[in-house]
């Protein structure tokens, strides 16, 4: 028993060395070859696919999963519905229900419709497949009228009308010249064609209705209507009673021409209501504009007030100090001692101010203190090119030889004045 297990297990080794040994002489060649065989079969994959057409069958298989669905959650209903009056439901749970919704029961009604249409309309109108808010919104894009056909499945005229719906010519020019809406006229919840029906204000459901409705631009939802809520109008309303294919033809060709000239004189609206708005927003910018430029003359006037305020200001600080520079000089002049007369023990003095023109000549005597010829200088206006000289920065100087006289207790003859002297008043700079 035991060498007949090692014989299987001898071969199985000798077939694994072998490979091993194919695989080291030629794995390079054999990996490149997959590598290739696997990037052509990607190419010819991506040369075949069809974008559209996977999309397509991904949703239409959402739609039979959907569909599925809701016929298990429609027999669920009819089970719940069809029980005895006698007994008692069971208490509902806390748990999620698994009937319908609202959206639910439109998505199904609308299926069923359309299957019914697509079985007895072979060439009729192109019918969105799907809710109004849909086909809303694909008219507002393609700037279409919607065409709405509310089906009713008792009426007596529905039968002949679908005949004269389901021609090619009919059907070609509903398609082309509008967006086509089915719904179903049945009065139960979550019927949206019953729905329209109440918002369009017919209140006998037994027979079909055409409508046309009229979709306005995306340039009223800013001018006439609120949240982004397009605004939607009846153009034309009508029962399904045609004797024939040119009276549907008619009435679709005047629906078109009254969409028309609804969308003109909206449009019109629009314009005005756009160049109101124009003329309110420069009125608006131009008084913003006038209330601005008031502001900024009202801000020089202000500025120009507080100039000749500072002005006037600066213009009597200055007139004080004169004043009282005056009132100073006065004072000076005052408390000099009388001028001597000339004779011996007395020396005129000549003044020049540094504004080159001005000279004063008085008599002094020897016994005089330095400073009193100081108090003379400062009694009178000094003045330069520009402005009058602080009198803490008046200096005498003589003229040959150059010194300065400086202002304090000693007398003219210890100064060595001793005779007729000529004295400049300079302003003394600080070095």
């Amino acid at each position: 028993g035991w060498w007949s297990l090692r014989l299987p297990a001898c071969l199985f080794m000798e077939r694994m060395q072998a490979f091993r040994e194919i695989l080291h002489e030629y794995g390079w060649y054999v990996a490149t070859a997959a590598g290739v065989a696997f990037l052509t079969w990607k190419y010819v994959q991506a040369s075949e696919f069809d974008p559209k057409a996977y999309y397509d069958e991904r949703r239409r298989r959402e739609e039979e999963q959907k569909r599925l669905r809701m016929h298990r959650y429609t027999m669920a209903d009819g089970k719940i519905n069809s029980r005895p009056s006698g007994r008692r439901r069971p208490a509902r749970s806390s748990a999620a229900s698994s009937r319908p919704t609202f959206e639910a029961r439109t998505r199904a009604d609308t299926k069923i419709l359309l299957k019914v249409l697509d079985e007895k309309l072979a060439d009729g109108p192109a019918f969105v497949r799907d809710n109004l808010a849909t086909a809303l919104t694909i008219a507002q894009l393609e700037k279409k009228p919607i065409f709405v056909y509310l089906h009713a499945p008792a009426g007596v005229s529905t039968p002949p009308f679908l005949k004269i719906l389901g021609s090619k010519e009919i059907g070609t020019f509903f398609s082309r010249d509008f967006v086509c809406w089915a719904g179903l006229l049945r009065d139960t919840r979550g019927s949206e064609g019953y729905e329209l029906a109440k918002e369009l204000g017919v209140r006998d459901i037994s027979e079909s209705i055409i409508a046309v409705l009229g979709m306005v631009g995306d340039e009223a939802q800013s001018a006439g209507s609120e949240n982004g809520v397009p605004v939607l109008r009846l153009v034309q309303l009508s029962r399904t009673r045609f004797p024939n294919a040119t009276g549907l033809m008619q009435w679709g060709v005047d629906a078109k021409d009254a969409w028309k000239r609804m969308r003109t004189e909206r449009e019109k609206e629009l314009s005005r209501a756009r160049l109101v708005k124009e003329q309110n927003s420069e009125y608006e910018r131009a008084l913003a504009e006038d209330e601005h430029k008031r502001k900024i003359e009202e801000e020089e006037e202000r500025e120009e007030e507080r100039r000749k305020l500072d002005a006037a200001r600066k213009k009597k600080e200055c007139e004080d100090l004169r004043e009282k520079a005056r009132i100073e000089r006065q004072r000076l002049l005052d408390s000099l001692p009388a001028e001597p007369e000339p004779g011996s023990g007395v020396a005129n003095i000549r003044f020049l101010f540094p504004d080159g023109h001005t000279r004063k000549s008085r008599r002094f005597s020897l016994d005089t203190m330095t400073k009193v010829l100081f108090d003379f200088v400062n009694s009178h206006e000094v003045l330069t090119d520009e402005d009058a000289i602080n009198p803490e920065r008046l200096r005498l100087v003589t003229r040959y030889p150059r010194r300065v006289l400086e202002k304090s207790e000693r007398t003219l003859k210890e100064a060595g004045i001793t005779s007729d002297y000529v004295l400049c008043v300079e302003e003394a700079f600080s070095q």
